[in-house]
């Protein structure tokens, strides 16, 4: 008798208290969210649609369009992720959504350009020293940024950027960057990422005119391989 009155008492509550739909829709995005964490993209994104399918919590919805924002960035899709960010932004201010935005816009931008491929096959020696001017004393780094070369002048705090021919300098201790010891290029977005021996990651945003921003500090010697 007790065994089937349990299933009738489960039956009963179900009747009576159905189970949300936003709550649903939360279990669907949970799923996503393990997948993704997998790298099983095309079942995450399943996942995503099930749940953004039936009635959603409102203070879920920015939740939803911004992690469909990054299943596309993750297939390719820059411009369809930058359009769901705009819906995001229609709720509410979030950083790591203006941020991405910002990113998405830069590389955007640069697609426009197209910027040529380095040829590996291609060499040849900057020197620091011509025609009597010193532009750079001891590079510590250096990078490819389109067609120009980048060279991190460790003792003098200075970046130095070079076709092979004409030379341009910024002086970054005037910008706080200072004690310079590594340097990686995004060649992406074109953001440049300087690392110092007081521990700093300082990001160089724009040259022209110079633009920069501390984006970590507290390390020991930071060594930058490379950036994702």
């Amino acid at each position: 008798m007790r065994r089937i009155l349990v299933p009738l008492f489960l039956l009963l509550a179900i009747a009576i208290f159905p189970i949300d739909p936003g709550d649903v829709a939360r279990q669907h995005f949970a799923e996503a969210l393990i997948h993704w964490g997998k790298g099983e993209f095309t079942v995450a994104r399943e996942a995503l649609t099930k749940a953004m399918a039936g009635e959603v919590y409102l203070e879920d919805i920015p939740e939803f369009w911004y992690f469909l924002a990054k299943l596309d960035l993750e297939e390719g899709n820059v411009q369809k992720a930058r359009e769901e960010l705009n819906n995001v932004s229609l709720f509410a201010y979030r950083p790591e959504v203006a941020y991405l935005s910002e990113m998405i816009d830069t590389v955007l931008q640069r697609r426009l350009v197209h910027p040529k491929v380095a040829d590996i096959e291609e060499s040849s020696v900057v020197e620091g020293f011509r025609s009597g001017v010193e532009y750079f004393y001891t590079p510590v780094s250096a990078d490819i940024l389109d067609e120009q070369l980048l060279i991190l002048d460790g003792s003098n705090d200075r970046l130095i950027a070079s076709d092979g021919n004409i030379f341009k300098a910024w002086n970054l201790k005037k910008s706080g960057i200072s004690q310079c010891r590594d340097m990686v290029v995004d060649k992406l977005t074109g953001w440049i990422y300087v690392a110092t021996k007081k521990g700093e990651v300082w990001k160089i945003v724009s040259l022209d005119p110079l633009e920069v921003e501390l984006v970590a500090s507290g390390y020991v010697l930071p060594q930058l391989i490379g950036v994702d």
